[in-house]
């Protein structure tokens, strides 16, 4: 596994795909759930609503190192067999410390409802009384629209419909929408004075770039 270091970084470097369809859509969804059944293999789509969410808790509660979070050759190799390529898939370490951490995940381009694009999970050690970990994804819609949604992994690991995003579906958006969502939704304020750490980093990063 990879170290503790922070990847600051950002780049959006997701494939381009077109646009597919509902009915399309649906065909694909079909014949590959049926590929992966036969094949026993892993999709897109449970690497970004299972797996995932399921290392989160894991390292949440003390039973995983937080650096499986964002290892991302520790990920590739523990998926096994795979029915999507892993082209265009990263992980990046944005903000670790003893207390918190955020990790960004870049998906290949979605080209069927739900697959997301973008995902961030968050998570505050220091609030264990609260449970807070939040897992937000950036979603195409049936109709190719996006979405903003997640996983429940505090409750159930249930799916989460945030409702349509009125944004460009780019990293910074889907970034600053997420930033903005954890600072009002969380009530640690160990965990909010990081994400405004983290913020004013990304935008002396950002103007530095100029």
């Amino acid at each position: 596994m990879t170290d503790l270091q922070p990847q600051l970084n950002i780049e959006d470097n997701t494939c381009d795909t077109s646009e597919l369809t509902y009915e399309q859509q649906l065909t694909i969804i079909a014949e590959e759930s049926t590929q992966a059944y036969n094949d026993q293999s892993l999709r897109l789509y449970d690497l970004i609503y299972k797996i995932i969410p399921y290392l989160a808790n894991e390292v949440y509660t003390g039973k995983l190192s937080p650096i499986a979070l964002w290892d991302k050759e520790w990920i590739i190799e523990g998926a096994g067999k795979v029915a999507f390529n892993w082209d265009c898939f990263d992980v990046q370490n944005l903000l670790f410390s003893p207390s918190s951490c955020m990790i960004l995940y870049i998906f290949p381009e979605p080209i069927k409802f739900p697959e997301a694009k973008f995902a961030i999970l968050t998570i505050d050690f220091y609030n264990k009384k609260n449970y807070y970990i939040s897992y937000y994804t950036l979603e195409k819609s049936y109709d190719n629209s996006w979405v903003l949604g997640g996983i429940d992994i505090a409750g159930q690991m249930s799916h989460i419909n945030y409702g349509r995003v009125s944004y460009e579906p780019t990293l910074e958006n889907f970034k600053n929408d997420v930033l903005n969502l954890v600072s009002a939704h969380c009530h640690s304020l160990n965990f909010i004075m990081m994400i405004h750490w983290f913020k004013n980093l990304f935008r002396r990063n950002k103007d530095s770039k100029k």
